[in-house]
């Protein structure tokens, strides 16, 4: 799961065509339009779809426009649509190789609406951070109840299953007496974690609501 750190150097979203690029070992589609490398953007009930062209723009169709780009599966050209700082998109890989994000960074906080039910969100600042502050919710949500169960989950893929964290809220005072929980991630029996999400990674984020999370820019020494 990657997410989008980076606006173009003027700030506007980056173009999903070109959000991220692989390097030149990963193939592109075939001359069944088949693709060898997908991506897949949550758009709240599915998925929409897309592959990385390599160099079959032109081996394939003499278009060298989508060489290293991202297109829809029929390998027409993605346009009007955009990636903000943030968002987040599973990478089906045919293989292990690298990925390349790149543009401008933010230098204020950068709060995104969330909808109710399963949200793909990454901290939109190029740097790892503690799974406990991944980002704040808003005052709107709460936290666990007496039993322990969680109101709104984040869910971390490790490679073959997720690691599955809950919002306090406000219940570190409320349910327990320790105020040091209030508003930070735990695990799923409200102990606090030591863990990072590393830069670049998205997450899943299951709301019980609509509402916003907040992530705080990294201070500059």
């Amino acid at each position: 799961m990657i997410g989008v750190q980076f606006t173009d150097i003027d700030g506007a979203e980056k173009s999903l065509t070109n959000v991220f690029k692989l390097d030149e070992t990963f193939a592109g589609y075939d001359d069944d339009y088949k693709f060898s490398t997908q991506m897949r953007i949550w758009v709240g009930n599915g998925y929409a779809y897309y592959g990385w062209a390599g160099s079959s723009g032109t081996d394939v169709d003499g278009d060298p426009s989508l060489d290293n780009t991202w297109t829809d599966l029929e390998a027409y050209a993605v346009e009007g649509e955009y990636m903000a700082p943030a968002s987040g998109a599973w990478i089906i890989a045919e293989k292990a190789g690298t990925l390349t994000a790149s543009g401008e960074v933010s230098l204020k906080d950068v709060t995104i609406e969330l909808n109710e039910g399963y949200n793909i969100v990454c901290n939109p600042f190029p740097c790892e951070v503690s799974i406990t502050d991944f980002g704040v919710l808003d005052s709107s949500f709460a936290g666990y109840n007496d039993d322990y169960k969680f109101s709104t989950q984040m869910r971390v893929w490790v490679g073959n299953g997720y690691a599955y964290y809950g919002w306090a809220g406000s219940s570190g005072t409320d349910v327990d007496g320790d105020p040091s929980l209030d508003n930070t991630w735990t695990d799923l029996e409200a102990y606090a974690v030591d863990g990072k999400i590393k830069a670049g990674e998205a997450v899943w984020i299951i709301a019980e609501k609509a509402g916003t999370i907040t992530f705080k820019a990294p201070k500059i020494q």
